[in-house]
């Protein structure tokens, strides 16, 4: 998703780019700019990514059996409490 949106960002700016200078922008410069930041802006956004996801972290999973039939067996697995 990040990729898809930074290459998506870089894109439209080569076309605003090359509509407002009425040609393809054709200069080493502009070039090692956009590859530059395409590059910075994808992985300093990979990096954010994975802190928050590490932060929030994985929640415990919760395996439905055939004998859970009321709401409070279910909150019980959830948090982690046994029911016999």
């Amino acid at each position: 998703m990040i990729l898809d949106f930074s290459v998506t960002l870089i894109f439209t700016h080569f076309i605003l780019a090359t509509y407002y200078s009425g040609s393809l922008p054709l200069s080493l410069f502009f070039w090692l700019v956009m590859a530059a930041s395409a590059v910075i802006m994808i992985v300093f956004a990979e990096q954010l990514c994975v802190k928050r996801e590490m932060r929030e972290g994985l929640g415990p999973a919760v395996i439905p059996t055939r004998d859970m039939d009321d709401e409070d067996d279910v909150e019980a697995i959830e948090l982690g409490e046994r029911r016999d």
